[in-house]
Protein backbone atom coordinates (compact mmCIF):
# COMPACT_ATOMS: atom_id res chain seq x y z
CA UNK A 1 0.00 0.00 0.00
CA UNK A 2 1.23 3.51 -0.82
CA UNK A 3 0.21 6.85 0.68
CA UNK A 4 -1.09 9.12 -2.07
CA UNK A 5 -1.60 12.29 -0.02
CA UNK A 6 -2.79 13.96 3.15
CA UNK A 7 -6.19 15.49 3.76
CA UNK A 8 -7.33 16.99 7.05
CA UNK A 9 -4.50 15.45 9.08
CA UNK A 10 -4.89 16.50 12.76
CA UNK A 11 -2.06 17.14 15.24
CA UNK A 12 -2.72 18.24 18.84
CA UNK A 13 0.09 19.46 21.10
CA UNK A 14 1.01 22.14 23.66
CA UNK A 15 1.59 25.61 22.21
CA UNK A 16 5.42 25.49 22.10
CA UNK A 17 5.41 22.15 20.29
CA UNK A 18 2.63 23.23 17.92
CA UNK A 19 4.77 26.23 16.95
CA UNK A 20 7.68 23.91 16.11
CA UNK A 21 5.39 21.69 14.06
CA UNK A 22 3.94 24.73 12.26
CA UNK A 23 7.44 25.95 11.38
CA UNK A 24 8.40 22.49 10.08
CA UNK A 25 5.39 22.22 7.78
CA UNK A 26 5.60 25.85 6.62
CA UNK A 27 9.34 26.48 6.43
CA UNK A 28 10.50 23.06 5.23
CA UNK A 29 7.51 21.68 3.34
CA UNK A 30 6.10 24.94 1.98
CA UNK A 31 2.61 24.83 3.49
CA UNK A 32 1.01 28.15 4.48
CA UNK A 33 -1.23 29.18 7.36
CA UNK A 34 -4.74 29.93 6.17
CA UNK A 35 -8.36 30.30 7.21
CA UNK A 36 -9.39 28.27 10.24
CA UNK A 37 -13.03 28.08 11.31
CA UNK A 38 -13.95 29.52 14.71
CA UNK A 39 -13.50 26.54 17.03
CA UNK A 40 -13.45 26.52 20.84
CA UNK A 41 -9.70 25.87 20.73
CA UNK A 42 -6.73 27.65 19.16
CA UNK A 43 -4.52 26.39 16.39
CA UNK A 44 -3.69 26.62 12.70
CA UNK A 45 -4.89 25.18 9.42
CA UNK A 46 -2.02 24.63 7.01
CA UNK A 47 -2.67 24.74 3.29
CA UNK A 48 -1.07 23.53 0.09
CA UNK A 49 -2.40 26.11 -2.31
CA UNK A 50 -6.16 26.28 -1.71
CA UNK A 51 -6.35 22.89 0.01
CA UNK A 52 -6.27 22.55 3.84
CA UNK A 53 -4.08 19.54 4.59
CA UNK A 54 -2.85 19.75 8.18
CA UNK A 55 -4.75 20.96 11.24
CA UNK A 56 -2.78 21.94 14.34
CA UNK A 57 -4.68 22.17 17.62
CA UNK A 58 -3.19 23.78 20.73
CA UNK A 59 -3.89 21.86 23.91
CA UNK A 60 -3.13 22.91 27.49
CA UNK A 61 0.41 22.27 28.68
CA UNK A 62 0.91 19.79 31.50
CA UNK A 63 3.78 19.62 34.00
CA UNK A 64 6.83 18.10 32.35
CA UNK A 65 5.89 19.12 28.79
CA UNK A 66 8.94 20.14 26.84
CA UNK A 67 9.30 21.51 23.34
CA UNK A 68 13.01 20.69 23.24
Amino acid sequence: MQINGLDHYNIAAPVALVEQVRRFYCDLLGLTCGHRPAFNSDGYWLYAGERPLVHLKIIPSTPGDSAA
